[in-house]
């Protein structure tokens, strides 16, 4: 078998026949090891008869997806002055309010070239308002990596001019689905 890396800048243009493909977008490179996976057909594929949780090269695929979502959580994160996680899973409690702030847009639309590779582009439409836009692309990315972008009510005790006030707030995690 062939072990030489082939440049590819687009989705739709992978070899089956690669053992490992190495993809430049944005003056970072990717070393991404795939055996004979054809990740444009694999992503594109809705059969109900493929029992995904056998299927070596979707589990590979998933396994992307959440390290490309990973990268895209940390640097919103990262944005928005909060500390980094080292698993999807540790994304637990943050506020709406963090979340739906500009820079946070900003950081998907940068991102852009390289999130479009694995995940579609059906679910994060594009909104009128930016809050929606990061929510739906988060809810959608993540249920394309097998995971649930959850929320719910937070009651925060607030002190305004003395006064004890009640302020409830909106958390989002990920759980696994």
């Amino acid at each position: 078998m062939s072990t030489e890396k082939k440049k590819v800048s687009i989705k739709k243009i992978i070899d089956p026949n690669i053992q490992s493909v190495n993809i430049t977008k944005l003056s970072e490179s990717y070393d991404l090891n795939i055996q004979s996976v054809n990740i444009a057909k694999l992503s594109e594929s809705h059969d109900p008869n493929i029992n995904k949780n056998d299927n070596e090269l979707y589990n590979k695929l998933i396994e992307m997806k959440r390290s490309i979502l990973l990268k895209l959580i940390n640097k919103i994160l990262v944005g928005v002055g909060l500390k980094e996680i080292i698993n999807l899973i540790d994304f637990v409690d943050i506020e709406r309010d963090y979340l739906i702030k500009d820079i946070c847009s900003q950081i998907i639309k940068d991102m852009e070239t390289e999130l479009y590779m694995f995940f579609n582009k059906t679910g994060a439409s594009y909104k009128k308002d930016a809050k929606k836009f990061v929510l739906n692309c988060l809810k959608s990315f993540a249920k394309q990596a097998n995971i649930k972008l959850c929320y719910r009510k937070k009651d925060v005790p607030v002190t305004i001019d003395g006064v004890l006030y009640r302020r409830i707030v909106y958390v989002y995690s990920f759980e696994t689905m």
